[in-house]
């Protein structure tokens, strides 16, 4: 916040107010509604945005965070270290999904759900991918990228979703095969 001082520093007045300030970390859009938005903020929760309404839907460090891209209703949301949770009623209940996923995953990891599966979801933030067919019910480890550290960032190819690409601090590594096996490119 803002606070002021008008007798040099012995008492201050906190001014701020109304101030709608947050560290955006990670930001959802809907493919059908271009007034519905979830957006996860550092040490102020996720919220979303349904028309001109935003509402807190879950707390802590709000980190990525997306829709499922055939049903509003269904919503993920990360917390730190992996911790995610999915929503199946537009975010009134979050239901946590960390089953299968290991321990010490990075702060804020690379969280995204597949572009051609809707019930399958990815996580990053560890030297391997992982990889959920339930909608994170359920997680298993796919093949270790080529690099070294945690997986920084990975995309899912839009027209096959057997091409995977990750990054890491050292690599680049491609999989052809659903993440059976990495190759560094």
């Amino acid at each position: 916040g803002i606070f002021k001082s008008i007798d040099n520093g012995d008492q201050w007045t906190d001014i701020s107010s109304n101030l709608a300030i947050s560290q955006v970390v990670g930001l959802g859009l809907s493919q059908t509604n271009a007034n519905f938005i979830v957006s996860g903020h550092q040490d102020n929760g996720t919220v979303l945005k349904t028309g001109s309404t935003w509402t807190n839907i879950n707390g802590g460090d709000g980190g990525e965070c997306f829709t499922d891209y055939t049903d509003n209703t269904v919503i993920y949301v990360q917390y730190v270290e992996g911790k995610y949770s999915r929503s199946d009623n537009g975010g009134t209940v979050m239901t946590p999904i960390t089953t299968g996923l290991p321990t010490g995953i990075d702060f804020y990891s690379p969280f995204k759900i597949d572009p051609n599966t809707n019930t399958t979801i990815y996580s990053g933030g560890t030297p391997t991918l992982y990889k959920s067919t339930n909608q994170g019910d359920n997680w298993t480890a796919l093949a270790t990228s080529a690099g070294t550290g945690s997986i920084l960032d990975f995309v899912v190819c839009p027209s096959n979703s057997a091409i995977i690409y990750t990054v890491q601090e050292n690599a680049i590594s491609k999989s052809v095969n659903s993440g059976v096996s990495f190759s560094n490119i």
